[in-house]
């Protein structure tokens, strides 16, 4: 397990805790609990891409053990950038399918971790991608879900962290540069001094000559692209 999942993981469990509800197995990318309210979920951190079998195996046996599944996907390796229009792949269309249209994602930005649900937005085989708020661990429930898709077809327990998946999306210019100042880990706010420090702090974190890390260089790639995006808002708005 990469050390970002570890990182993500703990911090799932400590927002899980704080919300009361009970961590029955730690596994780390495997977290097993049970809410306030009685339901079995175990959520997964997927750091890879999830093949339909594999999806389908996990429900068969988590619905037969009356155990909730969430799939959680590493964002930035996995699913596409906020703010684009995109056909989702096969894996993707079948997580929608059990989830209302939003898959839940995980990222880590230095030392900030993040849990939020990316909506495809519209109808048809393209869809606009757009981020959401980092959840609330108290709103996650289980529930039965009708999957009617290739593969996952049948009902299964399902576990979600009841959003308003309807809700208009943002303007997508705010929203995208939202992303991008969250992604370098400053508010929006920040000074420009506060801004290029959050940038070699995480350059020196991720930049591949430094950090061997597979991920490394698609992350020192976002970082890039966050912060030559700000620098242009900020140039342009000063004009």
């Amino acid at each position: 397990m990469r050390f970002d999942t570890h990182r993500i993981s703990a911090y799932l469990v400590r927002e899980l805790l704080w919300a009361r509800h009970t961590i029955v197995d730690d596994g780390g990318d495997i977290v097993q609990l049970i809410t306030p309210s009685g339901d079995q979920i175990r959520l997964y951190l997927i750091e890879n891409l999830l093949q339909l079998y594999e999806m389908r195996g996990i429900l068969d046996a988590n619905t037969r053990e009356d155990i909730h599944t969430l799939f959680i996907l590493w964002c930035d390796m996995l699913l596409p950038s906020q703010g684009i229009r995109y056909r989702p792949e096969v894996f993707m269309a079948a997580l929608m399918a059990l989830n209302d249209d939003v898959i839940y994602a995980f990222d880590a930005y230095g030392a900030e971790c993040f849990i939020f649900p990316v909506y495809f937005d519209g109808y048809g085989l393209e869809r606009s991608i757009r981020y959401g708020g980092t959840i609330d661990a108290r709103h996650l429930v289980g529930n039965w879900v009708d999957a009617h898709f290739v593969g996952v077809s049948g009902t299964w327990r399902m576990a979600t962290f009841e959003l308003d998946s309807k809700a208009p999306p943002a303007d997508p210019r705010v929203t995208a540069l939202a992303a991008h100042y969250q992604a370098l880990g400053v508010a929006l706010d920040a000074t420009r001094e506060v801004i290029k420090r959050a940038y070699r702090n995480l350059a020196r974190l991720y930049h591949p000559d430094v950090n061997d890390d597979p991920a490394a260089h698609a992350l020192m790639q976002k970082i890039n692209a966050a912060y030559d995006a700000i620098q242009n808002e900020l140039n342009s708005d000063e004009l």
